[in-house]
């Protein structure tokens, strides 16, 4: 009965904290941005395309990403290619810092190193 007296405090007084935190927090991070979403979006679209090209033709053909539609500012670069294996890399324009890498192993987010002049 104690124990769950107290568990159920506990998980009233997280849940009434965690009203407060967004007035603490820093700003939205430019990762929580419109431009950030729908690079993410387009980063998995285009993994989807290439997992399910290779399911039907037997091996990774870039030829599944000719029509893929890019929101304005995104733009893919391939990387690297073989008949097993590719890795390309979403980016956008306003988000510099950052960059989405597609595997075969799926989508996962990297920064990029800064340039110093």
């Amino acid at each position: 009965m104690k124990n769950r007296l107290l568990a159920l405090l506990f998980f009233a007084l997280s849940m009434s904290l965690s009203g407060c935190l967004p007035r603490f927090s820093e700003p939205a991070s430019v990762l929580e941005s419109d431009q950030a979403r729908a690079t993410e979006q387009a980063a998995n679209i285009a993994y989807h395309r290439m997992e399910i090209g290779k399911l039907q033709s037997g091996s990774y053909n870039t030829n599944v990403l000719a029509d893929l539609e890019l929101p304005q500012g995104v733009q893919w670069a391939l990387i690297a290619f073989g008949d097993d294996s590719y890795t390309l890399r979403f980016s956008a324009q306003d988000i510099p810092d950052y960059a989405w890498t597609v595997t075969p192993q799926g989508v996962q987010l990297e920064a990029l190193p800064t340039v110093e002049n």
